[in-house]
């Protein structure tokens, strides 16, 4: 990709410009519709910029970055940025929604900041706040107009698997291992769903910029020796390989709590498999340029990339109707006794199961948030009606696939995208009701009460079917 370099404060930023383009939302908080919502005859605009966040220390393999979508259509503008991190904690979006609306004159509430939740990005660059803020800036100074065009497909490739197993003892298990013999069947469904929405120059055929969402975990590298961005990566490379050096390619990650890039019940790749294994480190086969292995990064990534440039001549044009919507909900924290704190806070990790060291830590965690909270923890749930037929959701937390598949099939909009980690990753995992009475680890990870991720949904789809009800 050919950018422009920009300097801020010690760090450094790059823009494309030749794909500066533009799209337009309104935005409202506390589940109020912007002002001024503009109508389909309003052009679109979108501003794209593209900035490094890699932290000063660690080998690198391939840059930490952060990418913005600014939307503008009359006078209705957001900002939707989405980072090489694990998480994004509520205090970085305060800040940079803070700065950005002084800055720049982006309402604060309409700014959403995600995660890609690649396991390398446990850090970022000290300034990166300051380098959010600037990078949306750029954005929006170079907001054009573009031609919105969208669709879902499934990916055939196979390349997620839930991670939840029934067991023969009729316990609930994640990952149990390769080739365990007590392996039953998967509790969960995935989401073969490809969301793609395709920017074009108004006056040409060829693609600027792409906004993707698959729901795949971010954790097909294996050891994390090394800082990198996963298979998004491998997916951006590739686009930008097809489709020309300027190409954008903007992945969010969908509901994928629950959902691994290996199947456990089958052999592990290049080994006759190991049994009764609790945590696994994927097998990372070594791919060659010619012929990628299956089950890591560069082999994802790719098959992404080939879905979709297969699907862009199938995708439908269709003329923006854009407004935004946010909601918060107060979902129940989950609670603990004094005597589980003591044993949380005196509990030395080294004697302790895997699985009871997560329970330490969740319960410690626990403290801090019902200390800031209360008993109930504020939840943001976005929506983004980019058109008639196409909307965007953002979830905070690690979202499990049933979810976004219950969004998917209520949402209104033919082409809904749902992407997690979202503003916040303070609830770590979101499982469901269902997930909660089976137990094991996201559930014991999970700083909600049963019933936080029904109450997300529900929010989304009311927004949903109110934003469709007054699309033009």
């Amino acid at each position: 990709m050919k950018l422009t370099c920009l300097t801020v404060g010690t760090g450094r930023v790059w823009i494309a410009p030749a794909v500066l383009i533009s799209l337009s939302l309104g935005w409202a908080h506390a589940d109020r519709l912007a002002a001024a919502e503009p109508t389909s005859a309003s052009p679109l605009h979108v501003g794209i910029s593209v900035v490094e966040i890699t932290p000063e220390e660690g080998k690198v393999h391939d840059p930490l970055l952060a990418k913005v979508l600014f939307f503008r259509q009359e006078d209705c503008q957001a900002a939707l940025v989405v980072c090489d991190q694990i998480g994004v904690s509520p205090g970085l979006t305060a800040e940079v929604r803070r700065n950005t609306e002084k800055e720049t004159g982006i309402p604060a509430a309409h700014v959403a900041i995600t995660a890609s939740h690649t396991h390398t990005g446990r850090a970022a660059c000290k300034d990166v706040a300051q380098r959010l803020v600037a990078a949306i800036a750029r954005a929006k100074a170079g907001a054009a107009p573009v031609r919105l065009l969208s669709g879902t497909v499934n990916q055939q490739e196979t390349l997620s698997f839930n991670r939840r197993y029934l067991m023969k003892d009729g316990t609930i298990r994640f990952n149990p291992g390769f080739l365990n013999p007590d392996i039953v069947r998967p509790v969960g469904p995935i989401d073969p769903g490809l969301g793609i929405v395709l920017l074009r120059k108004p006056d040409g055929e060829k693609p600027i910029a792409s906004l993707v969402n698959f729901a795949l975990h971010l954790d097909t590298v294996g050891k994390y020796t090394e800082l990198n961005a996963d298979y998004p990566y491998y997916l951006a490379k590739s686009l930008q390989e097809t489709l020309g050096g300027d190409f954008v390619s903007v992945f969010g990650t969908g509901t994928c709590g629950d959902v691994n890039h290996f199947d456990v019940s089958r052999p592990r790749q290049g080994s006759t498999g190991n049994t009764g294994q609790t945590m696994l480190t994927p097998y990372k086969p070594k791919p060659t340029a010619a012929s990628p292995s299956p089950l890591n990064a560069p082999y994802i990534g790719q098959a992404l990339a080939k879905t979709v440039a297969s699907a862009m001549p199938e995708l439908k044009e269709d003329a923006p109707c854009l407004a935004v919507r946010s909601r918060t909900v107060h979902a129940p924290l989950a609670t603990f006794s004094e005597m589980d704190l003591a044993w949380a806070k005196e509990a030395t990790e080294g004697q302790m199961s895997f699985l009871m060291r997560v329970r330490a830590g969740r319960i410690r965690g626990l403290e801090s948030l019902r200390e800031k909270y209360g008993d109930a923890m504020p939840v943001e749930v976005q929506v983004f009606r980019l058109s008639s037929k196409t909307a965007v959701v953002t979830l905070p937390g690690e979202v499990f696939v049933e979810h976004g598949l219950a969004i998917k099939k209520a949402s209104p909009f033919a082409n809904t995208l749902v992407i997690e980690l979202a503003n916040s990753d303070e609830m770590h995992y979101v499982p469901t009701r269902k997930a909660f009475c089976e137990g094991d680890y996201e559930v014991v990870n999970s700083r909600l009460e049963s019933g936080g991720g029904e109450m997300m949904v529900e929010a989304a789809v009311g927004m949903l079917n109110e934003l469709r009800a007054g699309a033009k």
